[in-house]
Order: structure tokens, then sequence, then C-alpha cells
């Protein structure tokens, strides 16, 4: 298996642990958290154009959004996203 299948493998996991029990509670019910779920989605919209083009510009939009994430006090696996983006 290719090194980027493997990144992409490892990026998707720990996107998904950090967004699944933070999105259920920043969009489950009213009051929505706007900030999160666009810092959340930029993050994986990123990194999925980042797989296929990488470019300097998406891992600085895959930094901010990942760190945009963290004041909002998901589950402390933010930093995983950070750590994918160093791969």
């Amino acid at each position: 298996m290719a090194q980027s299948r493997l990144i992409a493998i490892a990026g998707v996991i720990a996107w998904l642990m950090v967004g699944l029990p933070a999105f259920i509670h920043h969009a489950g019910p009213p009051p929505f958290d706007y900030r999160w779920i666009a810092a959340f989605a930029g993050f994986g919209a990123a990194f999925a154009l980042d797989l296929r083009r990488p470019r300097l510009l998406l891992l600085a939009v895959e930094s901010a959004a990942a760190v945009a994430i963290v004041p909002f006090r998901c589950n402390g696996y933010e930093g995983s996203l950070l750590a994918v983006i160093t791969m």
C-alpha cells in the first residue's frame, strides 16, 4: 500500500475520531455552533484537496482550522489533526 494511501486512511480516522463526538455536541440541539462546524468542515475539505494536489496554502488552511477547533473544547483530540498535517 502506498504511503499516501496510508496517510489518507490515518487522516480520515483522526478526522472522524475528533469530529463525530464533537459534531453530536455542536450540531445537536439548538443553538448550533456554526463556527465549529465551519472549522471542522474546512479542515476536511482542505485535507481532501491536499491529498489530490499538495499545496503549502492547503497545509496552512488545515493548520488554521485545526487550531480554530481547539477553543470550542471538543474532546481533547484536536492535536491529532495537527499530527496528520505533519505527516
